[in-house]
């Protein structure tokens, strides 16, 4: 009987090979797992002014925070550029109107880079017109503005942002500290765009009063900056337009008004 058992479990065994294959010889495998590293698009639109507006001081520490509600009224004196640059802690200098003019206000509007990959932006900036014609306006209000570093275009008068009539630029960034033409890299600031806001000398009460097209005794600015990624891109300007759409007034103004609050 014992034999018998044996023999029996002896055949199970041999079928259970047949069954499941070989279960030697060499062997071997190799594998991996493949990743990608997802891009990183994020600026910061960053609004300063100097801390001391002296012609004196031109240091790159002369900078701070953007101060609201500051008073403006008509400059005294006649446009005359500074002695010597100001120089940002970006890197780099612009010349300013100088000091001995007197009522000009600094607006400072950088951009900062601060994802992982390169980009190329724009700022969108958009300046109270109010009740008045855009020839007027252009002879009221005044703006010093970095055209080296940016490509500047009016995009559109008389536009309607909730309620109120504005002059709208774009400032497309042409340049950086040294790489690509429009390239801000990762990690860098860009130079500002706006530089300084004023209301030239023959402005008038009357002419104010039609400029403050709400009635809130301010001159409104509307500032919104769009960056896309470099990566597939040859330039800014095809890739600013295949990010955000041809740029119009319509447009231009729906950005604007998001960002208005």
């Amino acid at each position: 009987m014992k034999k018998k058992i044996v023999s029996i479990c002896l055949v199970l065994a041999i079928l259970a090979v047949a069954a499941t294959g070989t279960l030697a010889y060499f062997t071997d495998y190799d594998g991996a797992e493949n990743t990608f590293v997802f891009g990183n698009i994020s600026i910061k639109q960053l609004e300063k002014e100097r801390i001391e507006q002296s012609d004196a001081n031109t240091a790159d520490t002369n900078i701070k925070d953007f101060t609201q509600d500051k008073e403006l009224f008509p400059i005294v004196g006649d446009p005359a550029w500074a002695p010597d640059n100001q120089n940002w802690p970006t890197g780099g200098y612009t010349q300013l109107f100088t000091d001995a003019l007197g009522n000009v206000e600094d607006k400072f509007v950088f951009v900062e880079n601060d994802g992982a990959n390169d980009v190329y932006f724009r700022t969108l900036i958009a300046i109270e017109q109010g009740a008045l014609d855009y020839t007027t306006w252009d002879y009221v209000v005044g703006t010093v503005v970095n055209d080296t570093h940016y490509d500047m275009t009016v995009i559109a008068t008389d536009v309607e942002i909730k309620g109120n009539e504005y002059v709208i630029y774009e400032f497309v960034y042409n340049r950086d500290n040294g790489a690509g033409a429009g390239v801000l890299e990762a990690g860098l600031t860009s130079r500002p765009s706006l530089l300084q806001v004023f209301l030239y000398k023959e402005t008038t009460q009357e002419q104010v009063a039609l400029l403050d097209g709400n009635d809130d005794g301010k001159l409104n600015v509307l500032v919104v900056s769009q960056a896309v990624q470099t990566a597939g891109f040859s330039d800014a300007a095809t890739a600013l337009d295949e990010a955000f759409g041809d740029l119009d007034a319509t447009s231009a103004a729906a950005y604007l008004a998001e960002y208005k609050a």
